[in-house]
């Protein structure tokens, strides 16, 4: 959506953005820092079971938002995204030199690599109760009926308190994220822009999760966003949104997939400026495949 895009704008270069920030009941916790070096790519390797992982991964870059008073954690990482990568991929494209190379010293040949060439995750980040000791973490458990009322039989590990449910609601619920609030001219208070794991497909395009929060006096947003772009076959992004109004006591979690081929955005006349160019103009560009929206109670 172009608001949501607006509201996700780089801010001035002078704002100042500690690594953490408390604010109305939540402390946000952000670790940013470089490329993971040879030792740690193997241990995520062999954690995700993924021989070839992409060109830069960010695996110490962490983004983290503790409710106080609830438990509730939301948390974002890159191991934990390359562990949602689908395990095959129909995109066939001819593979570039640099790409042939690179699955040749890991003794792989492209029929029979174990992953999705593309790195494309279907992680929306994970979602668990911090319990007050701060040893145990418990999943929090996620209904596919709005109707249901309980939790699923979850609760929290160690503890009487019983996780928070996650519902997912269908259109006409009347939750929906806040476009008034986000487009306010309210001061920053904390900002976070980083990059999980990019790759660029041997040559045959640019396959990137990265992830953006703005926290202001109000409420805060946080958009992860899966791009692909394979040349000459398709795009996709996977956008997922957290939204918290501070006067509220839920969390609306936001998931959309939208995907076109180059044949068809060619057709629609999308210039070849915003399809090798300008991520979010072609994200508005694309084709709507899928959208959900799920609900976090903080109470």
């Amino acid at each position: 959506l172009p608001s949501l895009c607006a509201c996700l704008s780089l801010p001035p270069l002078s704002l100042s953005s500690p690594e953490t920030i408390d604010l109305n009941g939540w402390r946000f916790r952000a670790t940013m820092t470089h490329i993971s070096g040879s030792e740690e790519l193997k241990k995520i390797s062999d954690s995700v079971n993924i021989k070839a992982l992409p060109e830069m991964v960010f695996g110490q870059n962490k983004l983290q938002l503790d409710h106080t008073s609830s438990g509730v954690s939301i948390f974002f990482s890159a191991p934990s995204a390359l562990a949602k990568c689908e395990r095959k991929s129909t995109i066939k494209v001819r593979m570039a030199g640099k790409w042939v190379k690179k699955m040749e010293s890991l003794g792989l040949k492209d029929s029979a690599m174990p992953f999705d060439w593309t790195y494309s995750t279907t992680y929306k980040g994970d979602v668990c109760r911090i319990e007050s000791d701060k040893k145990q973490v418990s999943p929090i458990s996620i209904q596919t009926d709005p109707k249901v009322k309980n939790g699923g039989g979850g609760t929290a590990t160690g503890g009487s308190k019983q996780a928070p449910k996650e519902v997912e609601l269908k259109d006409g619920t009347g939750h929906k994220i806040d476009m008034e609030m986000l487009m306010r001219p309210d001061k920053m208070e904390w900002f976070k822009d980083m990059t999980l794991y990019e790759d660029e497909l041997g040559d045959n395009g640019l396959a990137k999760l990265d992830l953006k929060i703005r926290v202001m006096p109000k409420c805060f947003l946080v958009r992860m966003r899966f791009f692909l772009r394979v040349d000459g076959v398709l795009a996709r992004v996977r956008d997922t949104r957290y939204f918290h109004d501070f006067s509220k006591k839920i969390v609306l979690r936001e998931y959309e997939e939208r995907e076109s081929s180059i044949d068809d955005l060619k057709k629609r006349r999308v210039g070849k400026d915003i399809i090798f160019g300008n991520i979010e103009l072609l994200a508005r560009a694309l084709t709507l495949k899928d959208k959900s929206l799920v609900v976090i109670d903080l109470s």
